[in-house]
Order: structure tokens, then sequence, then C-alpha cells
């Protein structure tokens, strides 16, 4: 599989790279401001950006093979394991400025288990890829309560909407059972 990273700072695509790309995926862009570092795009009269091109864009991995340097200084094509489960990771460009990554990296995604609260005897675990653990999203996170390999799953999706919730709710099913 192959996908893009930042090799310097920012996702930068030359002018002919964004209408080699628009052209492969079949639709037209219009340009201004083409004298400016940052020219402005518009797709179907919408205002579009390069960056919100996804890094495994099959015609944006053709674009920086064929144009090579022609089509960015900044990006380049790396080939990972297929089916590998990965996130793009790098370091902040110095200066605070945030103004992007620099030397962009592939880090494949682990699985972490956490307990997150014990109550008599049960334990409640969050488990999931160490890239989605600490982030807002609860996509690819699982969190239920166990007990002596007797495992709790909340009921339904709403009732894992957040971690905070599925837990008051795990607290509230090991409580009723622990009565009975």
């Amino acid at each position: 599989m192959k996908v893009v990273i930042n090799i310097s700072v920012g996702f930068g695509l030359s002018h002919e790279a964004v209408m080699r790309y628009a052209e492969l995926k079949g639709f037209k862009i219009d340009a201004e401001n083409l004298g400016f570092t940052f020219p402005d795009y518009y797709k179907d009269g919408k205002r579009w950006s390069p960056s919100s091109i996804e890094r495994t864009d099959s015609a944006l991995i053709q674009v920086l093979e064929e144009l090579k340097e022609k089509a960015s200084r900044t990006l380049a094509v790396i080939e990972i394991p297929d089916g590998t489960k990965f996130t793009i990771d790098g370091d902040r460009h110095g200066g605070g400025s945030g103004c992007g990554y620099d030397h962009q990296f592939i880090r494949e995604k682990h699985r972490v288990w956490q307990i997150v609260h014990e109550e008599e005897g049960w334990k409640i675990i969050k488990e999931g890829f160490s890239t989605e653990f600490d982030t807002e999203s609860q996509e690819g996170l699982t969190v239920y309560a166990e007990k002596n390999g007797e495992k709790i799953f909340p009921q339904n999706k709403e009732q894992a909407a957040t971690e905070t919730y599925v837990v008051n709710v795990l607290l509230r099913m090991i409580r009723e059972r622990e009565k009975n």
C-alpha cells in the first residue's frame, strides 16, 4: 500500500500537480491568484484545498510518481505492507509556528487495554488502537466490564456514545447484577 507523507513542512502541490490530479479524478478545477504561494482553487464553484486529498488516494500517488519534484518538494510516497492499520505521525515544525508537521512517518496502530474503573471485583476495561486511545473519537474503542472471565458489554450503540457514559451504564449493570 502506498501512502503520501510530508518530508518537509506543509502539504505543497504545484499548480501543475493540482491540475493533473483533477484531470485524473475527472473534475474541473478553477484557479485564482496563481502568482501567490497558495493559489485559490475552486471545484464546482466551492473553494477546494489540495490538502483535503486522502493520503492514500491513488490519483495523488500517481501525480507524485509521474511529476516527481515538479509535483512537490514537500511530499513523498512511502510503501507499507497491504492491510496495515496505520496513522500518520510526525514532529511539529519548530518555532511554535503551528504550520504543520515536518518529517512525517507512518505509525502502525497497536491494540491497547486499560482498566478505567474497578468495583465489586469487576474491572471496566477500555480497549482500542493506540492511535485512537487518547482522542475524543470513540471510533475503534470498546469499553466493557470483566470479572472472572465473564464480560458485560453495553447493550446498544447509543449506550457506547462516550467512554464516561459507557462506564456509568456498566456500573449500573454491575450493581444490578451484584444485588441479585
